[in-house]
């Protein structure tokens, strides 16, 4: 039983990253391909729900940044 938990919770521990990646991914591309600041902040808390990491944070907060610079004028 022991070793079926581990091996269970190694699995939920892989699929969380593997779901991490992909969130990234998304939140990458949307943000290259301009979708806008609403949607790419709705996938941004997704991937941040997940546990993202820094990097992505430093994107998107770089391109939050530019869409309110661009809202301003």
């Amino acid at each position: 039983n022991k070793k079926q938990e581990l091996r269970d919770k190694g699995q939920e521990d892989q699929l969380l990253i593997m779901r991490q990646e992909i969130k990234r991914i998304e939140l990458s591309q949307a943000i290259s391909h301009d979708y806008g600041l609403q949607i790419v902040s709705g996938i941004f808390d997704e991937y941040t729900a997940l546990g993202g990491n820094h990097y992505a944070h430093e994107i998107y907060e770089k391109y939050k940044k530019e869409k309110e610079h661009e809202n301003i004028f």
